[in-house]
Formats: structure tokens, sequence, C-alpha cells
């Protein structure tokens, strides 16, 4: 953003993923290969659809970046979930090992218990 017309400091936030399955199972075989997910950050206010546009005009003069048409800016509302804190406690060694089916798991029976 320092590079625009109009510079404005701003702090960038976290990298945030999520992660899902048509099948749930998916995630108890580890297969990769049907996980679907999308990774965010946050963005202030002032970033609008014709900054992002702009930005990616620029890169994309600078660099190949297979992906880039795949940059999108939405807004999320968040419903009743995990958050990485919760990750960070729940998840130990590298990304290999995690079980995230068993986290879903754990979460589906809690909810279920308290509906």
């Amino acid at each position: 953003m320092k590079k625009c017309r109009d510079p404005v400091d701003y702090a960038v936030m976290p990298l945030e993923g999520l992660w899902w399955a048509d099948d749930l199972s998916a995630f108890v075989a580890n297969d990769r290969a049907r996980w679907k997910w999308t990774m965010m950050i946050m963005q202030p206010s002032f970033v609008t659809e014709a900054v992002i546009k702009t930005a990616m005009v620029d890169v994309a003069k600078k660099k190949a970046l297979p992906v880039l048409s795949n940059l999108r800016l939405e807004t999320f509302k968040e419903g009743v979930c995990a958050r990485s804190a919760a990750h960070r406690a729940i998840f130990t060694g590298g990304a290999d090992d995690r079980k995230g089916a068993s986290v879903h798991s754990r979460s589906r029976q809690a909810h279920r218990q308290t509906s």
C-alpha cells in the first residue's frame, strides 16, 4: 500500500486458512487430493475491489504467477467455529501429522451433545 497515490500504513493481518471436504472421510484417509481449501488475509476497509485489481495488474507485469487470477476480495461471515488458537493447542508436529478429522469429529460430537 505504501506505493499507491495516498499511502496508508497498516499492519498486515495473519494468514488464515479454511479446509473442508465434500466427504469428511477424506480427512480420516488423509486424501489431500479431495481436500478443499482457501487462504485469507483480512483487509482494512479502504482496500476495495479496484485496489485489488490494480495490484493484480501491477504484480502480473512483474511476475508470472499462475494462480494470481484466483485472488479475490470477498466478505466472510463466520459462524460457530474452532479458532486458530485452538488448532495450535490441538495440533502438534508437522502438517503431515495433523489429523483434521479427529478434531472435526470431536467438535461435531460436542455440537450434537449441546444441541
